[in-house]
């Protein structure tokens, strides 16, 4: 995949700027993301990532989380790579996309100065 991987810096200048929570959802993800296109997070982990931010707001929760990786994973710009169980708890684990990672471009360059 050979992209630039996007750091916690990056991540709380979007968020400033107040981007909408789906766009945060797939940044978060590409932190975590590399050229290994075995690299794969949980849902959860972004949740806590997103909580560094967004600390106790509504929109922030495993439920909404779940929601906008969803869309994602529908719009083709993540992949579900395996899913298990937990404590009787789904986790889901996730990858970018090449076409994650272009529609990333689209990030003003001024969020990522």
């Amino acid at each position: 995949m050979g992209n630039k991987l996007i750091d916690m810096n990056d991540i709380k200048k979007i968020m400033k700027k107040k981007v909408p929570l789906r766009s945060a959802v797939l940044y978060t993800l590409a932190t975590e993301d590399s050229a290994d296109t075995t690299a794969e997070t949980t849902n959860e982990d972004v949740v806590a990532k997103l909580r560094l931010i967004y600390e106790n707001e509504k929109q922030c929760s495993l439920k909404v989380i779940n929601f906008h990786l969803e869309a994602l994973r529908t719009s083709g710009l993540i992949v579900n790579t395996r899913n298990t169980a937990v404590n009787n708890t789904l986790v889901s684990y996730y990858a970018v996309t090449e076409q994650g990672y272009r529609r990333l471009k689209y990030l003003p360059k001024s969020l990522m100065a």
